[in-house]
């Protein structure tokens, strides 16, 4: 016979519902940025539109309206080994030897003996035609009219007798001798001192003799 059995009450579990994520609540965000100065505004005439702190603001911020700089001093850096202006006043007790040097060789200071100045070229002593003293003993024979003429103007050389002419004397056995005031063969080995002024001015004249030293000119 069957066996009863004992009743069993099952209680079937629950179903479990999907729990659906919880959402954060959403804040609203203002997409625009409040700035303190629109930089863009005014640019073209910034330098006397602008405040000063709207200046400060946009150079610092956005490299706009900013003071023009100064303009730098260049220093040059002198690449001589030294300074031949600095203490030249006292060049002898202050300077080095080596500056000295360097000074003296290359700009002319701070030299311990006095330089060399440069040569200038004298102006030519003007020529003379004739050179008086040159041929003076063979004058009558040796020199031109035209040198007669200017020795004899100039310096009472190479001059023609007096206008009478000389004198001529009788000699013995028919022949005839010129007279001359001064024979000037006679004592012309000491005319400096044996012979009188006269004497040398009349022989110089007329001989070549006896004549005092004149300016030495350009020899032809």
């Amino acid at each position: 016979p069957p066996i009863a059995s004992s009743a069993v009450a099952l209680t079937a579990a629950p179903t479990a519902l999907p729990i659906a994520p919880r959402t954060p609540p959403r804040i609203a965000l203002s997409t625009t940025t409040s700035l303190q100065f629109d930089c863009g505004a005014g640019m073209l005439n910034w330098q006397n539109g602008w405040s000063a702190g709207k200046k400060d603001w946009c150079c610092h911020h956005g490299g706009r309206g900013c003071p023009t700089p100064p303009p730098k001093t260049s220093t040059t850096v002198s690449s001589l080994p030294y300074d031949c202006s600095e203490g030249l006043a006292n060049w002898q007790n202050g300077w080095s030897a080596g500056k000295k040097e360097w000074c003296c060789h290359h700009g002319g200071k701070g030299c311990t003996t006095p330089q060399p100045k440069p040569l200038t070229t004298a102006a030519p002593t003007p020529s003379l035609p004739y050179d008086c003293n040159a041929g003076l003993a063979t004058w009558k024979k040796g020199w031109s009219l035209g040198k007669r003429a200017w020795c004899c103007q100039n310096f009472d050389r190479g001059c023609p007798p007096p206008a009478g002419g000389w004198t001529t004397t009788a000699a013995p056995c028919g022949t005839t001798t010129t007279s001359v005031p001064y024979d000037c063969a006679a004592g012309f080995t000491n005319w400096k001192a044996g012979w009188s002024a006269e004497k040398r001015g009349w022989c110089c004249r007329y001989e070549g003799k006896g004549c005092a030293a004149a300016p030495c000119p350009t020899s032809r």
